[in-house]
């Protein structure tokens, strides 16, 4: 019954030529599955009146004048079919291209959760620090020791340009304590105390630049991702006439406006295809073409966004076997910087991210096929 009722008010409304208009998101495609259903049907019955008609001409018994009425029924028939195949070509096209506004809606969204969760993550500079001797409170107090028993003898204490790099700030602190003089006891826990942070600075100073290299990369990857979907936004609404930026549009929820113009764009061109001007109907099918030509653009972006996810994936793991490479750790637990851990932990929360937060597998499902077909389960 309750199907029944929509039908009756969107005959009624089709026929009135008040706009179909929806009042919330959420309702908008349950109501253009009843317009299209109702389509649909009447399709069909047009074509069952059309067969019957057919096969009622072929009959002998028929005057020439009852002929002739039936083939005007017929004629009328086939504009009528005509009328409906276009409007619910027309209608699939509505909602294909609604579709694939809520898909932009959703990778929009995606997107701004990995900018937001790169630009929180450790900057090049912190991981840099890591693979630097220099960062440490040990190596510090060390070099302080060391450059003041070389003022004393006279020697130049390391440069402040060469301190920067870990393995001649490595190899200077390890000289510095083997040249000097003192108690070899001392000397040797000396060395003790500092020999876990050179060997983990000097091991994984490759290992963290490729990280910080990498992850930078990654980072750049996603502001081009950000920027190719403001554009796609920008142009695919622009077939309806909206123009407000998507973060505007996201700010002030305004994606029900969105909705309406669609529907009042549909409504129009529905009315200008019972025109039997041939340019208004050429006008028709150019606008339509314009949103079909939107989605299959959207499509592009997809698939650039689902290579983008596959790669931060696949780069994320090799991080998670880079930071788990480190030799003696088992040796060193007590010595590894806490800053070390907690970006190692940040690499595997970011890996489960990028296979679940940011994985496309909802929008390859039934979201995709909405909007490549105009259908959905």
């Amino acid at each position: 019954m309750k199907i029944i009722k929509y039908k009756l008010i969107i005959l009624a409304m089709l026929l009135s030529g008040v706009p179909f208009l929806i009042a919330e998101t959420s309702n908008y495609f349950k109501q253009d599955n009843y317009k299209l259903e109702f389509l649909k049907e009447e399709e069909a019955k047009t074509k069952d009146r059309l067969y019957g008609l057919k096969t009622n001409i072929r009959s002998e018994k028929l005057s020439q004048e009852e002929q002739l009425d039936l083939l005007l029924k017929k004629m009328e028939l086939d504009e009528e079919l005509e009328l409906l195949a276009s409007k619910t070509k027309l209608e699939l096209t509505s909602r294909r291209y609604k579709k694939g506004l809520e898909i932009i809606r959703l990778l929009y969204e995606k997107i701004m959760g990995m900018d937001h969760h790169f630009s929180s993550m450790k900057s090049f500079q912190d991981i840099a620090m890591l693979s630097n001797p220099n960062s440490y409170a040990g190596i510090q107090d060390l070099q302080d020791k060391l450059n003041k028993k070389a003022s004393k003898k006279s020697r130049l204490p390391l440069p402040e340009i060469l301190q920067s790099n870990p393995i001649i700030s490595a190899t200077h602190s390890l000289l510095g304590i083997m040249n000097t003089e003192g108690d070899p006891s001392t000397k040797k826990q000396e060395l003790e105390d500092v020999s876990c942070i050179l060997d983990f600075t000097v091991r994984m100073n490759n290992d963290l630049k490729v990280v910080s290299f990498e992850k930078e990369f990654l980072r750049k990857g996603n502001n081009d991702l950000l920027e190719e979907c403001i554009q796609l936004f920008e142009e695919y609404t622009r077939a309806i006439g909206y123009k407000v930026p998507i973060d505007k549009c996201r700010q002030h929820d305004d994606w029900e406006t969105i909705n309406r113009m669609i529907d009042q764009k549909i409504h129009f061109l529905e009315g200008e295809l019972q025109s039997d001007d041939p340019r208004i109907k050429e006008r028709v099918f150019r606008e339509q073409i314009n949103m079909e030509f939107s989605v299959k653009r959207l499509m592009g972006f997809i698939n650039s966004y689902s290579a983008f996810i596959q790669q931060g994936e696949r780069y994320y793991k090799k991080f998670q076997l880079i930071l788990a490479s480190y030799e003696n750790e088992d040796v060193c637990v007590k010595e590894i910087p806490r800053q070390f851990l907690d970006l190692r932990k940040d690499i595997d929360n970011t890996v489960d991210k990028f296979h679940e937060a940011y994985n496309v597998a909802e929008i390859k499902g039934s979201k995709l096929k909405d909007m490549l077909y105009g259908f959905s389960d």
